[in-house]
C-alpha cells in the first residue's frame, strides 16, 4: 500500500552539480570545481535514537539539504523525536510501520516516499525479520541541535 502525505511547503527538488568524488577507505570527499563540498564517512554510525545512520551529503557548503542513509535492525522502534527541518523517508528495503504526528500506525515497504513536516512528532518500527533501510532527505539541511527527543 503506498500512503502519500503533503507538507505542503517543499517541493522535493534537489539539483547540484557534482564534479568529482574522490574516496579512500574511510571517508568520500564531494567536489564541485575547486570547491570540497562534503566529506563524509563512507561507514554508518550507531546513534541514540535506535538505528544507523551514514550521511551521505550534510555540509554547511549546502543548506539547503542533507540525505543521510538510515538501517533499523528486526523489532527495533526508533525514538519519538522530532526535526526543526522537513524530512522525507524513502523506503529501500524492509518492512515497518511508522508513526507520524500522533495519527494511526501505517505500514511502509520498499517505494514507500513519507514527507514529514518541520516539528511533527516521527517514530518507525521494523516490523520484517532483515534490517528496514531508507534514505532521509532533509530540507533544509540536518543539523544535531534540531533534533529533540520526545522519550
Amino acid at each position: 500500500m503506498r500512503r502519500e502525505r503533503t507538507t505542503g511547503e517543499y517541493e522535493l527538488a534537489i539539483s547540484h552539480n557534482v564534479d568529482d568524488i574522490e574516496s579512500d577507505d574511510n571517508l568520500v570527499e564531494i567536489w564541485m570545481g575547486q570547491s570540497k563540498i562534503s566529506q563524509v564517512h563512507k561507514q554508518e554510525q550507531w546513534f541514540g535514537e535506535r538505528c544507523f545512520i551514514r550521511e551521505l551529503v550534510n555540509t554547511a557548503e549546502i543548506e539547503a539539504f542533507s540525505l543521510a542513509k538510515t538501517r533499523v535492525e528486526p523489532g527495533v522502534i526508533t525514538q519519538l523525536h522530532t526535526l526543526d527541518v522537513h524530512e522525507w523517508y524513502v523506503i529501500q528495503s524492509g518492512f515497518g510501520r511508522m508513526e507520524v504526528d500522533g495519527e494511526a500506525w501505517f505500514d511502509v515497504e520498499p517505494g514507500d516516499v513519507i514527507p514529514i513536516a518541520a516539528l511533527v512528532p516521527q517514530r518507525i518500527h521494523n516490523t520484517g525479520d532483515a534490517d528496514l533501510i531508507f534514505t532521509c532527505v532533509c530540507l533544509p539541511r540536518f543539523t544535531p541541535e534540531g533534533y529533540t527527543s520526545l522519550e
